[in-house]
């Protein structure tokens, strides 16, 4: 099968350029969640991303970083574009799902999985790790975990969607101290956009790299 599945790429040699196969993937991947949860939460820009530009697509990735405090120069400045890249492409999870047919395949489990997610996201939050760099690197891997759940649940109805917030909401809440308050407004932005609320959400999306100290970490000593 002749997919475009796009490779995860490195910050420290990313030179600001994506090729060809990433705009393809991003085109397929918005038509695929188009109106879903996934495109409201992530706001993402279906007119420009359902029109072939390769040339474009670095830009957006650009724009969408920049307006989420990027600054240029450095690899935490090319994670956020990289990261933005994963976001309008669904990292592959698009193009896997509409090309195997996983919606039919995986729908009894997708409730399951969008929980495991979450629960991964706690863990991942909650290591400790004796090095800064490590708590970024948990904190990269989370944000994965957080937007394949996101993923998962676009594909499931409103009610499951809303059992899904208070399960969540509960589990949370049964995390320590630290974690449930710090974490809050990343749940408090999804539970808005399941429940329909208009722009301006409140809280904050849950993204994985960012320039200077992430708004979820505190710096060691």
């Amino acid at each position: 099968m002749k997919l475009p599945l796009v490779e995860e790429l490195a910050a420290d040699i990313f030179m600001n350029a994506f090729s060809p196969k990433f705009d393809e993937a991003a085109r397929r991947a918005a038509a695929f969640v188009q109106g879903s949860l996934y495109a409201r939460y992530y706001d993402l820009p279906m007119e420009s991303l359902l029109q072939t530009n390769p040339a474009g697509f670095a830009q957006r990735c650009l724009q969408r970083a920049q307006a989420e405090g990027h600054q240029p120069g450095g690899v935490s400045s090319n994670g956020m574009v990289i990261e933005q890249a994963q976001i309008l492409t669904t990292h592959n999870l698009a193009i896997l799902f509409e090309a195997l047919d996983l919606t039919r395949a995986l729908r009894p489990q997708l409730p399951e999985l969008a929980r495991r997610c979450f629960v991964s996201v706690c863990q991942l939050l909650l290591l400790e790790v004796p090095r800064y760099q490590h708590r970024l690197r948990n904190m990269k891997n989370a944000a994965y975990a957080w937007r394949q759940m996101v993923f998962f649940l676009s594909l499931l109805s409103q009610p499951e969607q809303e059992s899904f917030g208070s399960w969540a909401q509960q589990h949370l809440d049964a995390q320590p101290r630290q974690l449930a308050s710090r974490f809050a407004p990343a749940l408090i932005r999804l539970l808005a956009v399941i429940q329909g609320q208009d722009a301006p959400q409140p809280g904050r999306v849950f993204l994985g790299w960012a320039v200077g100290s992430h708004w979820l970490l505190k710096p060691t000593a």
